[in-house]
């Protein structure tokens, strides 16, 4: 097989958009307000700084200690679990939340993906005549 080269082809020819420095300026700055807005909200949540763990084990004792610690929309586990489903997918089961589940844990939050979703299962509960739970 032949290679076929371009010698007319100028080298280190650059391809797509490269801003001005002023304009990278306020890109990076953006950004910055961006990632200080996000650090603010996981205040809490989510540890800061650099985390290691020495083992699997001690990362998922962490993790187990703070998801106890927790109840995401006022939900306890012990009773999230009662509304768990199990679906069998390609031989292997796998534990889904029920529509009244995630209408629960949908309902208290003010994300707009979370008021799509609540649309979505208002659609669900009246096509199977159900009255949503209360959240």
């Amino acid at each position: 097989m032949d290679m076929v080269v371009n010698v007319d082809e100028k080298i280190g020819k650059v391809v797509g958009r490269i801003p001005p420095a002023a304009e990278a300026f306020s890109q990076a700055m953006r950004l910055q307000q961006t990632t200080n807005q996000l650090q603010s909200y996981l205040e809490g949540i989510c540890p800061t700084g650099v985390f290691r763990f020495d083992n699997h084990e001690e990362a998922d004792e962490w993790l187990l200690k703070w998801m106890s610690r927790r109840r995401p929309c006022g939900i306890e586990y012990a009773e999230a679990s009662q509304e768990i489903v199990i679906r069998e997918v390609q031989g292997v089961p796998i534990p889904f939340a029920s529509p009244r589940l995630l209408w629960r844990t949908k309902k208290p939050t003010r994300r707009p993906k979370d008021a799509e979703d609540l649309m979505f299962l208002q659609k669900y509960f009246q096509e199977h005549q159900e009255e949503p739970p209360e959240a």
